[in-house]
């Protein structure tokens, strides 16, 4: 950036985006600021922030934002880390508490519901306690709830449902920002040097987690996919064309 300013960075603290944000969390020039992935979309559209890894459902509906093309937050199969998970059997499900975190997810899984599940349920705000399910994103989803009576991987689900891969998160920035490229060469620098620090990133992951240092590495080397390419692109329209279709929008998707 050319007027000496730190860059503001945006992204939750979430393990699935430490391949992409580990560059930035080593570079004296950049401020991370962590918040849900909810809310990072409001933060950046107010100047909060110069970049920010945002829902995909932020950037489908938006007029206002751009994305790095070639990096994002998917996977191609099952992603480990987006659940649905039931305390009866899906079939007796009548109500679904949404995750306060992702947007993209909340909306995902209003779309399963009618177009894989063939179910109409009664969606529930975060806050409200009870319901036959919950959507749950990011690291509490990698620890197993032996409460569960049923678990659905959701971009599983999106796969069977389609053959494509499906895509989270994107990283995001004003379509009025005049520093386009230099914050798409940041972003990719930082992703090189997320995969250069594979290995810290396991370690320090696994600490704070309390999960296998075995399971950390395949879930963030393997299961996810930070690297976008036609496949993926077409899995992000195929998304935004059903989500019209079935008329579900961000404002059906939030929480608060």
């Amino acid at each position: 950036m050319t007027d000496n300013k730190p860059l503001k960075i945006g992204a939750s603290s979430f393990l699935n985006s430490a391949p992409l944000t580990y560059g930035f969390q080593h570079d004296p020039n950049v401020v991370i600021i962590d918040d849900k992935p909810s809310r990072l979309s409001a933060r950046l559209r107010k100047g909060e922030l110069d970049l920010a890894l945002v829902p995909l459902i932020d950037v489908l509906f938006s007029d206002d934002l751009n994305t790095i093309q070639g990096l994002g937050v998917g996977a191609d199969g099952p992603v480990r880390s987006v659940k649905l998970r039931c305390q009866v059997p899906l079939k007796r499900v009548e109500s679904v508490r949404l995750d306060p975190a992702s947007s993209t997810s909340n909306c995902l899984a209003q779309l399963l519901f009618i177009q894989r599940f063939k179910q109409q349920v009664c969606w529930l705000p975060a806050e409200t306690a009870g319901g036959d399910a919950a959507v749950i994103i990011g690291d509490p989803a990698l620890h197993n709830d032996p409460n569960c009576a049923e678990e659905f991987d959701l971009a599983e689900e999106w796969k069977q449902l389609t053959g494509l891969p499906f895509v989270f998160a994107v990283w995001a920035y004003r379509r009025d920002n005049p520093y386009a490229n230099e914050l798409y060469e940041k972003a990719m620098a930082a992703h090189a040097f997320g995969k250069k620090h594979l290995n810290d990133i396991v370690s320090e992951g696994a600490e704070k987690l309390k999960l296998p240092p075995a399971l950390v590495h395949e879930y963030i080397s393997g299961t996810l996919r930070y690297e976008q390419g036609p496949r993926e692109r077409e899995a992000m329209r195929k998304f935004k064309e059903l989500l019209d279709l079935e008329h579900i929008k961000p404002a059906t998707c939030t929480t608060s």
